[in-house]
């Protein structure tokens, strides 16, 4: 195949080739920066409280799915104790305390906070507290822990 010169355009390097070498050249449209932006057509609507409410009578798979489509913003949340808690990072787990009900947290002893689903149970690993700015620092797994240890402190 013969060299295309550096100023020789594509199109005529493949003109004289066969059809089964020849490529379909697109060139992309300049930027157009300075052009005003459309706005999209149709904008998601924004869920609902009641489908970012977590049940943890669903399966396991089920409420790490509503974590992390609701994730990072606006968050799934629930209610442990008396703390609102919008989890942003999940994940299902069969090591748990099987005398657990479904809804029922507890914290494992390598520190990771769990709460019993309908068929396992899931960790609770990144969150923030409901009522917190789009600035505060976010709860890490053992924050999350320590708010199950109060929660279950205050109910016994």
């Amino acid at each position: 195949m013969e060299r295309v010169a550096p100023r020789q355009e594509a199109r005529s390097a493949f003109a004289g080739a066969p059809s089964r070498n020849r490529r379909s050249i697109r060139q992309r449209p300049a930027a157009q920066d300075d052009r005003p932006r459309r706005e999209p057509r149709h904008r998601r609507p924004q869920p609902s409280d009641d489908e970012l409410e977590l049940r943890w009578t669903e399966d396991a798979a089920s409420v790490v799915r509503r974590v992390r489509a609701a994730s990072p913003w606006p968050g799934a949340f629930t209610e442990i104790g008396d703390e609102l808690l919008v989890l942003t990072r999940a994940r299902a787990t069969t090591n748990y305390p099987r005398t657990l009900a479904p809804g029922q947290a507890f914290v494992r002893k390598d520190g990771i906070a769990i709460v019993r689903t309908s068929d396992a149970a899931v960790e609770l690993l990144e969150g923030r507290f409901d009522d917190a700015e789009d600035d505060a620092p976010t709860l890490d797994a053992s924050a999350l822990a320590e708010v199950v240890h109060a929660a279950r402190d205050i109910e016994s």
